[in-house]
């Protein structure tokens, strides 16, 4: 099975957190990604484990609100958002090529 490379741009309390993650469709990235969160993400939300914020990230790929929704005019380009303490983090998916 192809795995596609999706590059996560995390925009949460005044910062940036970016990763990559190598899976085989887009919602599936995004639980991935949901998996790997840094210390320094969590702190941005105010966590101490990162179940809290894979919970607000699952709830929001439910509500088509929230998101991922395709950027217009943009090809390969996701945003969608979720918060977590009270603390919105916005997201901007983005499917890489992997060459």
């Amino acid at each position: 099975m192809k795995h596609d490379l999706y590059t996560f741009v995390l925009d949460v309390d005044g910062g940036s957190y970016i990763s990559q993650i190598l899976d085989h469709d887009l919602h599936e990235a995004i639980l991935s990604w949901s998996d790997i969160m840094d210390g320094d993400i969590l702190k941005a939300f105010n966590v101490s484990e990162y179940t809290f914020i894979k919970e607000s990230v699952e709830a929001a790929l439910r509500d088509p609100d929230q998101g991922p929704v395709a950027l217009a005019n943009l090809k390969n380009i996701w945003f969608m958002y979720f918060s977590v303490n009270d603390i919105t983090g916005y997201l901007n998916i983005i499917k890489t090529d992997n060459k």
